[in-house]
C-alpha cells in the first residue's frame, strides 16, 4: 500500500514539473517573440515621419534662403512619399498603415513648431530650421535601422531602404547648405 503511495507522488511531481517547464518555456517563446516584433518601433517610426513631414511643410513656407527652401520643398516631397511608401508596405502586416503620431511625439513636435514659427517672426528662421531638421533627420534614420532590424517582411524591408536613402541625401544635402 505504501509503495502505491510513493509511486503516485513521484508520478503527481514528475507531472507538475513537466506542467512547469512547459509553461515556463511558452512564457519564454512569448517573450522572445514579442522582443523581435516591430510593431512600437514601426508606431514611433510613424509619428516621427508625421513629425518630419510638418516640420519640411513648415520649412518651404518660412524659409528665406533659396538653399534652405529647396532642401525644405525636396525634404517635405520625399518625406510624404515616404511614408505613402511605408503605408503601402504595411498593407501586408497587421499594423495599422494609418496610425496617428503619438503624444510623446506630439508634443516634441509642438515644442519644435513653436521654436520655428518664433524664429520666423524673429527673421532667423533658416538658422533654426537647419539644425533642427538634420536633428529630426538624423533621429528618424536611426528609427529605421532599428525598425529593419527587427522586421522580416521583405515589404517593409524595401521600404525602409528607400527611406534611409531619400534620409542619407537629405542630410548630405543639409552639409552644403551655408548659412
Amino acid at each position: 500500500n505504501r509503495s502505491r503511495v510513493t509511486s503516485f507522488s513521484s508520478k503527481a511531481v514528475i507531472i507538475l514539473i513537466g506542467c512547469v517547464l512547459a509553461v515556463a518555456l511558452g512564457a519564454g517563446l512569448l517573450i522572445l517573440m514579442r522582443a523581435n516584433d516591430p510593431s512600437d518601433e514601426i508606431v514611433r517610426l510613424q509619428s516621427m515621419m508625421q513629425s518630419l513631414s510638418e516640420v519640411t511643410s513648415l520649412g518651404s513656407s518660412n524659409a528665406k534662403s533659396p538653399d534652405v527652401i529647396k532642401l525644405a520643398t525636396d525634404a517635405s516631397i520625399l518625406v510624404n512619399g515616404d511614408i505613402s511608401t511605408l503605408k503601402t508596405a504595411l498593407l501586408s502586416t497587421t499594423i495599422s498603415p494609418n496610425q496617428t503620431i503619438t503624444s510623446t511625439e506630439k508634443a516634441a513636435n509642438k515644442r519644435l513648431i513653436t521654436e520655428l514659427k518664433a524664429a520666423a517672426t524673429d527673421a532667423r528662421f533658416d538658422a533654426s530650421f537647419v539644425p533642427a531638421l538634420s536633428t529630426q533627420l538624423e533621429a528618424t534614420q536611426r528609427q529605421v535601422a532599428i525598425v529593419r532590424d527587427k522586421t522580416g517582411k521583405p515589404m517593409i524591408k524595401a521600404a525602409l531602404t528607400t527611406i534611409n536613402d531619400h534620409l542619407t541625401s537629405l542630410l548630405a544635402s543639409l552639409q552644403t547648405i551655408t548659412l
